[in-house]
């Protein structure tokens, strides 16, 4: 299994504008034992059924909702 370091250079290496870092991330809240105790959905901003705005790069990558209902913006770096 590679670190998490070699990990981060391949989405780099492959000229990846981060997207695949975003879906890492989604995947990750979705299956930590941790985080996934806390979040019951997570989109991909492009996937968020109820997204606002017109296409504008607001910087919000991921919306999540938590176990009580609540949505939060995410942007992930």
């Amino acid at each position: 299994m590679a670190s998490f370091a070699t990990f981060l250079k391949s989405i780099y290496r492959d000229g990846n504008d981060g997207k695949q870092f975003e879906r890492f991330v989604k995947w990750f809240l979705t299956h930590d034992p941790e985080w996934s105790s806390q979040i019951d959905k997570v989109w991909l901003w492009e996937e968020y059924p109820d997204k606002w705005g017109n296409h504008i790069d607001l910087g919000t990558d991921l919306i999540a909702k938590d176990k009580d209902g609540k949505l939060w913006a995410i942007q992930v770096k």
